[in-house]
């Protein structure tokens, strides 16, 4: 790092037993995969009502659109 003149700076530095390192390191692999977990079943839901809503429209308005574009 001397050659482009920069430091790097450890905020918040303890010093951990090997296995404190690993608990807190696996610990924060779940919490995010948690996250991925809950945060795709919200999307999910959000999918599920879009397409819902798509299949449930008016029957009045597939005969229309059925008029206006011919195959």
């Amino acid at each position: 790092m001397n050659r482009s003149g920069c430091q790097i700076i450890v905020a918040n530095q303890s010093n951990l037993a090997p296995q404190q390192e690993l608990v807190e390191d696996m610990l924060a692999i779940i919490h995010c995969f948690s996250c991925r977990i809950y945060g795709s079943r919200h999307y999910a839901k959000e999918k599920v009502k879009a397409i819902a809503n798509i299949i449930n429209i008016p029957r009045q308005t597939m005969l229309t659109l059925s008029k206006v574009i011919q195959c």
